[in-house]
């Protein structure tokens, strides 16, 4: 039952780990600031990257364009 009951909690955890590392990189938040860092699983700060690299850009029109000659 206790193993149970931690494996649950565990669960629950990383789940809310992997929330945060997610909404990190949504355009609506405030997370993502020079002062916050946040650790996402496998040592990588989304909130860094973000901050760094701003939020993700559209591909260009030319990446669409394949003329088939």
């Amino acid at each position: 039952m206790r193993a149970a009951v931690f494996t649950i909690l565990l669960l629950v955890i990383y789940q809310g780990e992997a929330l945060k590392c997610n909404f990190c990189f949504s355009n609506e938040t405030d997370l993502c600031t020079p002062t916050k860092i946040q650790t996402c699983s496998g040592e990588t700060h989304a909130c860094g990257i973000m901050i760094m690299t701003g939020p993700p850009q559209p591909l260009s029109p030319s990446v669409y364009d394949h003329t088939v000659v």
